[in-house]
Formats: structure tokens, sequence, C-alpha cells
């Protein structure tokens, strides 16, 4: 798993884009769709292009002040890689 500061290496080709997405507080299972997705489609490494949670921030303070979690829904883009042998 690659992060958005991460750089992908020469060894790794693209296999497809990849979007996921879910409730902030949930945020393990944008995870766990993008690296199955990934293998199922032959892939063996997952980049994180971008991760957008608009109003995150807002939603958080919200609920804390009216005694929620908060919430808001986190987009995550990315690509699947097929990476070879070193």
């Amino acid at each position: 798993m690659l992060l958005p500061s991460d750089t992908s290496d020469s060894r790794c080709e693209p296999v497809a884009d990849l979007h996921a997405s879910a409730d902030a507080a949930h945020f393990h299972l944008i995870v766990s769709r993008l690296r199955t997705e990934a293998g199922r489609l032959g892939a063996n490494a997952v980049h994180i292009r971008t991760l957008e949670a608009p109003g995150l921030v807002e939603d958080f303070f919200v609920g804390m002040l009216i005694g929620g979690a908060g919430g808001g829904d986190i987009d995550a883009d990315a690509a699947a890689l097929h990476c070879g042998p070193p």
C-alpha cells in the first residue's frame, strides 16, 4: 500500500484505476475495498493517489458539539499496480 506522498517503483506497472468511498468512521473499509479489487484484477500493490474528505473537520466538530462522532465521507482514488521482483 503506497500513500499519496510515496512514489511507485519503476518495476510497477499500472493495472487499473480504482475508487472507493466510505463514511469517515469506517476508513478501514476504503483500504479493504481497494486491496480486494486490486487483487481481483491481478495487481499486487495499491497506490492511493488522493484522499478527499470534504467537510470532515466541520463534521467532526459539529459532532463533538452535539454529542456525536461526526461523519462525512472520505473518497479515495488509487492505482492498482503489478510490481515485479526486485
